[in-house]
């Protein structure tokens, strides 16, 4: 994982817009609502929650994440059920073993 795609650093572009596009080339802007560190004694732990459009809806798949500020990179990312009928929150999972 490059070392731009850090808890740290996702916390500084909250709020900020980055655009999710799936191996057929859909793609949408989503703006992120959450950075959520859930960190234990040995692993590293973080979550990172977009909001997006209510249609289309992107798959749950390694979709391509990108931003000016943190540049691209492809992640594991889904929506996730949340209630809203407005808006598809997608979430990403960061895990790395403390050294």
């Amino acid at each position: 994982m490059s070392e731009k795609w850090t808890r740290h650093e996702f916390q500084k572009h909250l709020n900020k817009m980055f655009n999710i596009k799936d191996a057929d080339g859909n793609a949408i802007e989503a703006e992120l609502v959450e950075v959520k560190d859930q960190s234990s004694q040995n692993l590293e732990c973080f979550a990172v929650m977009f909001k997006g459009p209510s249609s289309p809806k992107l798959p749950h798949d390694v979709l391509t994440l990108s931003s000016s500020d943190m540049g691209e990179h492809a992640l594991l990312l889904g929506p996730v059920f949340t209630g809203e009928q407005d808006a598809t929150y997608y979430e990403a999972v960061f895990n790395k073993l403390k050294k």
